[in-house]
């Protein structure tokens, strides 16, 4: 197996697996996680097995913002989450930041690893997620692609998929957005479409 967890009530199998690093049979990522891909860097390791990661260290939070629809590390080499808690995690190439908010829902996506089951934000979730403002001045480390990022998804599922996707997507970030405490961020996704739609005239940040 690539990732190896250390079970949290089972200090005899730590203890092993701690010797087995000593002993250079398997190497630690972070606490309680080692792998034992001996030859590929440690960094391209937690790259490959990252949601496997996510899913062990961060169980009740979620891949959230923009990290939920770039599916990647970003240029800064974060990793967006949002759970119970405000915590930093700082593994070998790659920082998760997880930011204090709900955790995963019922409507989002659930990603099977081998370490747990891994949470990624549903699509009308991520939308309104990143129509959330931010007061990051360094583009690469905002947690949110902003307004007319969102704008140009929307045209293009709009001309990819048509108005029955759009019109969905309102429906179902209308619910989420009550649940979510995101009823300002719900106001401009439902403007964007609106106006992409027709109905309404709302001035759009993407030319």
């Amino acid at each position: 197996m690539p990732i190896v967890l250390a079970p949290p009530n089972d200090t005899a199998e730590a203890r092993q697996l701690q010797r087995r690093a000593q002993a250079g049979e398997v190497r630690r990522i972070y606490q309680g996680i080692y792998t034992d891909d001996r030859s590929a860097p440690i960094e391209l390791v937690v790259r490959r097995e990252l949601l496997s990661i996510i899913a062990a260290l961060a169980p009740d939070a979620i891949v959230s913002h923009r990290s939920a629809l770039e599916s990647g590390i970003t240029a800064a080499g974060e990793v967006h989450l949002t759970g119970p808690y405000r915590r930093d995690i700082d593994l070998p190439g790659v920082t998760l930041r997880i930011r204090k908010g709900p955790g995963p829902r019922s409507e989002d996506i659930q990603i099977p690893t081998t370490a747990g089951i891994a949470h990624r934000s549903s699509e009308p979730r991520a939308l309104l997620e990143n129509l959330q403002v931010t007061r990051a001045r360094d583009e690469s480390r905002r947690h949110t692609l902003g307004q007319a990022a969102m704008e140009q998804r929307l045209e293009k599922l709009l001309v990819r998929e048509g108005e029955a996707t759009l019109n969905r997507i309102r429906d179902l970030a209308r619910d989420a957005s009550e649940a979510l405490g995101m009823s300002a961020e719900f106001k401009k996704l439902e403007a964007i479409i609106g106006t992409l739609l027709g109905p309404r005239s709302a001035r759009l940040a993407h030319p």
